[in-house]
């Protein structure tokens, strides 16, 4: 089972880049900016100090100042910077592109990000360049609803078995759900399929754990169980429905199908606090 994500959540280690004694870059986010030929912009953030000491932005290619790419400063904090970069229908192809800040002296400093010019149309334009977590939104919330960046969101891209069916023998049986930051459920639940998303303390808790393709869900179903009886497993951030996913009682395919199904996005609406 392969993880084919649409969005990458890209949290970045911070590293320490020392420009001069009042420019300081902390943080590029992402060190590997995209940009697609004549249209489809790449973003990244500026982290550091003293960046108001920036007077311009230029890039360079082949060692020449280059009118290939615009450079578009977007706002302007002492300890932040964001950036947006558009190219020319004629703009090379690949990584020859340098990106400097020249400041209030002149002097030309080096930032330190690979920006990489890719064909329109290209997956890996398709970045995240947010800073906050989805965790971080979640715990962040303070209204009835949350607003979720979509390449933030969990993702459910394929199942193991699929369609998602527990065999009923008694013994845990290990549902694998694939797909896009999926490392950030805290809690999976499961409810009869006629009931609603409401769980109070451990109700429903079913032991999950993070691996490289997404996570992994224990299941159980009882030797009494009746072939066909539906119930829904839904993953959680925190307090918050991200993902719901419906299966039954029943003899699962040996082999998984050739073709992944994608599962659309649900919306995280807010349900019963978990006590």
């Amino acid at each position: 089972m392969t993880r084919t994500p649409l969005f990458f959540l890209i949290i970045l280690g911070s590293f320490h880049f020392t420009a001069s004694a009042s420019l300081q870059f902390d943080q590029i986010t992402p060190d590997k900016v995209y940009v697609g030929v004549g249209g489809e912009q790449g973003r990244l953030i500026i982290d550091g100090a003293g960046l108001n000491s920036i007077r311009s932005f230029e890039m360079v290619y082949g060692n020449k100042k280059s009118d290939y790419m615009l450079i578009q400063p977007v706002g302007k904090e002492d300890q932040r910077r964001e950036i947006i970069l558009l190219t020319r229908p004629d703009t090379p192809l690949g990584s020859g592109f340098k990106l400097y800040a020249v400041t209030q002296e002149n002097t030309q400093v080096r930032i330190p990000v690979e920006i990489q010019v890719v064909q329109t149309g290209d997956q890996r334009l398709q970045q995240d360049v947010s800073t906050t977590s989805l965790r971080e939104s979640v715990l962040e919330a303070t209204t009835s609803r949350i607003v979720v960046e979509r390449n933030q969101a969990p993702l459910v891209e394929a199942t193991l078995p699929d369609p998602l069916v527990v065999p009923p023998t008694g013994e845990a049986f290990t549902f694998r759900i694939a797909g896009t930051n999926l490392d950030q459920i805290t809690d999976v639940r499961v409810r009869p399929g006629d009931e609603p998303a409401k769980y109070r303390k451990n109700e429903g808790k079913l032991p999950h754990r993070t691996v490289d393709f997404g996570i992994e869900v224990d299941v159980m179903a009882s030797p009494n169980s009746n072939q066909g009886d539906g119930y829904i497993l839904d993953l959680m951030v925190d307090r918050f429905l991200a993902v719901s996913l419906p299966f039954e009682v029943g003899t699962p395919a040996v082999m998984p199908p050739p073709v992944i199904t994608d599962t659309p996005v649900i919306d995280l609406p807010p349900i019963e606090p978990i006590d």
